[in-house]
C-alpha cells in the first residue's frame, strides 16, 4: 500500500475521529498491528500537536504529517529540530514548531507558526541567541522557555523577554496558571505578566516528561520516576510507577503516560493507576483529542485509544 493510502486508511484504523465509527472500548492490550506507520515522511518523530481537525506529526528531519488527512502535502519546517518535543500549542487550532539554526555562538532560535490545514509556515518569530526548549498557549499568548533561562512571551508575532533565572526545561498551564520547570527542579509559579509569583525548590531536576492537569503537576525524570506537586500545598508525591515515562497528557479526566518499556498507563488525581495498556511498540508522544488519546511511537508509527 503506497504510504498515503496507508496513513489516509488510518482514519478508520485508530478511529481517530468519530465520524469513522467503530467501538469505543479497547481491549487491555493492543498490537503493533493496531497502529500504522508514518514513514517515509516522519520515520523519526519529534512531536505531536493537535490543531483544528487533526494533528499534526513532525519529523526530526522537519517533515510535518497532518492525520487524518494522511499527507504532509509538501509541508515541511526549515530549521532544526530545537527541543525534546519540537511542536507545542494548546489551542485547537495552532501549532508551533521550535526551530534553530546555525553552530556554535552563531546558532540562533526560532519559532515557525503552521497552518492548521496545510502545514504551511505562517510566520516566523526570533527568538537571538536564546533556543527554545518548550512552549505553550495560554489565553491569546504563547510562552516560550529557553535553555539559557529566559521565559518569552509572543503576542501577535512579537516576542517580549518576559523573566530570566536558570535554564529551563519545561513550561506548563492548566488554561488559567502558567508555571516554568528549571533543569535543576525548580517550579515557578508564575502571574500575568510571567514574573515569578511563587517557587517550588528541587521538585524535579532534569524532567523529561511534564504536565499541569486535575489540580496537580505531573513531572518525570529519566532516573528519578514519576512526581506529583499540589501547587496548593506545596505537597510531592512520588507516583507508584516504575520505568522511563516519556510523555505526560491530561485527557477525559484522568492522567495519560506513555512509557516506553511498557505501554500506557491511566492514572486518577491521586496518581493510581487506574488502566494499564500494554503495547508491542515504544510510545512517546500522546495528545489529547477530545475523548481519544493519540499515541506516536519512538519508530514513528500512530495510533489511539478511547479515553472511557
Amino acid at each position: 500500500m503506497r504510504p498515503r493510502l496507508r496513513l489516509i486508511a488510518l482514519l478508520c484504523v485508530v478511529v481517530i475521529l468519530t465520524s469513522c465509527g467503530g467501538p469505543k472500548r479497547e481491549p487491555t492490550s493492543t498490537a503493533a498491528g493496531s497502529f500504522v506507520a508514518l514513514a517515509p515522511d516522519v520515520y523519526e518523530p519529534c512531536g505531536l500537536q493537535r490543531a483544528g481537525n487533526a494533528v499534526w506529526v513532525l519529523g526530526c528531519s522537519g517533515a510535518l504529517v497532518r492525520v487524518p488527512s494522511g499527507s504532509s502535502r509538501g509541508a515541511k519546517v526549515s530549521g532544526d529540530i530545537a527541543a525534546l518535543d519540537g511542536l507545542a500549542g494548546g489551542e485547537v487550532d495552532t501549532a508551533w514548531a521550535l526551530l534553530a539554526t546555525g553552530e556554535g555562538k552563531e546558532r540562533r532560535g526560532s519559532l515557525a507558526r503552521i497552518d492548521p490545514d496545510s502545514g504551511a509556515t505562517l510566520t516566523t518569530v526570533s527568538l537571538g541567541d536564546a533556543i527554545p526548549v518548550d512552549a505553550v498557549v495560554a489565553g491569546t499568548t504563547l510562552w516560550v522557555a529557553s535553555s539559557a533561562g529566559a521565559l518569552y512571551a509572543i503576542d501577535g508575532g512579537t516576542a517580549r523577554r518576559a523573566a530570566v533565572g536558570p535554564p529551563l526545561m519545561r513550561v506548563l498551564t492548566d488554561g488559567e496558571r502558567l508555571w516554568t520547570v528549571a533543569e535543576n527542579g525548580d517550579v515557578v509559579e508564575r502571574d500575568a505578566a510571567g514574573k515569578p509569583a511563587r517557587t517550588f525548590a528541587g521538585v524535579m531536576p532534569n524532567a523529561i516528561g511534564a504536565a499541569a492537569g486535575l489540580g496537580r503537576l505531573w513531572l518525570a525524570s529519566a532516573g528519578r520516576g514519576l512526581v506529583r506537586l499540589d501547587p496548593a500545598t506545596g505537597n510531592v508525591d512520588r507516583v507508584d510507577v516504575t520505568g522511563t515515562v516519556n510523555a505526560i497528557e491530561p485527557c477525559g479526566g484522568a492522567i495519560w503516560i506513555s512509557q516506553p518499556d511498557t505501554g500506557l498507563r491511566v492514572l486518577d488525581a491521586d496518581g493510581r493507576v487506574t488502566r494499564s495498556i500494554p503495547l508491542e511498540v515504544a510510545p512517546h508522544y500522546l495528545a489529547c483529542l477530545t475523548d481519544r488519546v493519540v499515541v506516536v511511537s519512538e519508530d514513528g508509527r500512530i495510533g489511539s485509544f478511547a479515553t472511557t
